[in-house]
């Protein structure tokens, strides 16, 4: 629960940031890592991303000290969760290197079954081919990547834990911020029930369920 809690809560703050909210995206983020350290560092990782796309101005006046206090704040909550999480790289990938190759090795099986989650996005291939917005094409490269992810579920998460919850964020977030692409009614309605069925068959599995691996980036044991 806590980590659905913190992914929904991730998504507020790319949101926020996309919409230059900053203040708002900051104070969401802390309260996301007090819900679940690992959200911290996958937002940091959308603000550093946004910043350098200068979707966020960082030369206005309000902006520069908002954008100080935040990689700040930033730094000081993520230095403790690096250092408590990953002690040591060499040995976490020296221990987990057999685990690695098998699991892409049962998997394969699962890439198959991942290329479903290309549905949701395929609508969305010529709109996104006309934009001039790195944002649009570079989230969409995203979704597109995750599907790949998808196929190597354990894989996934031995490489990159928790945090591969959180592929999902621009997963989910492209399809409802852009559904406004799809320019016939008709056709973007009937989007909005794939959506929507969608979103329940993943909080269904993933939490009801208990089915965190194959068609989820997600694996335990």
């Amino acid at each position: 629960l806590r980590q659905g809690l913190s992914i929904v809560l991730t998504a507020v703050v790319l949101d926020c940031f996309l919409k230059e909210k900053n203040m708002t995206g900051i104070v969401t983020a802390i309260v996301a890592f007090y819900i679940h350290d690992s959200s911290i560092v996958i937002s940091l990782m959308y603000f550093v991303i946004l910043v350098l796309f200068s979707k966020i101005i960082v030369s206005k006046k309000f902006n520069i000290p908002v954008v100080t206090v935040s990689i700040l704040i930033f730094s000081v909550l993520i230095i403790p969760y690096i250092l408590g999480k990953f002690p040591s790289l060499i040995t976490l990938f020296a221990s987990k290197y057999y685990y690695i190759v098998n699991a892409i090795n049962w998997s394969s099986f699962s890439l198959y079954r991942s290329m479903l989650f290309l549905i949701p996005i395929l609508p969305f291939y010529g709109s996104v081919k006309r934009s001039d917005s790195l944002i649009i094409r570079g989230t969409y490269l995203l979704c597109l990547i995750n599907v790949v992810f998808n196929g190597f579920a354990s894989a996934n998460y031995v490489l990159f834990g928790r945090l591969s919850y959180y592929f999902y964020v621009p997963f989910i977030l492209f399809i409802s911020e852009n559904i406004y692409l799809i320019k016939r009614p008709l056709k973007r309605y009937l989007y909005y029930i794939i959506y929507m069925s969608y979103s329940v068959f993943f909080f269904i599995n993933m939490y009801a369920l208990g089915n965190y691996g194959n068609l989820f980036p997600y694996k335990i044991g």
